[in-house]
């Protein structure tokens, strides 16, 4: 995927740490959810309360 759509996905698994993740605000990223989306952030790239999920 070279870009991901907007309101496409039911999850959201933040799984690397690459340079574009990093720039992308937190809203940004929920934006690819779905409006009932998960969000898990494996790499700790976001504040513990902006994820629903963490390792």
């Amino acid at each position: 995927i070279d870009q991901p759509e907007s309101g496409k996905y039911d999850a959201i698994l933040l799984a690397v740490a690459h340079d574009e993740f990093k720039a992308l605000s937190v809203e940004q990223i929920k934006a690819f959810g779905k409006d009932n989306h998960v969000l898990y952030d494996i790499k700790y790239l976001l504040d513990s309360n902006d994820s629903d999920g963490r390792l």
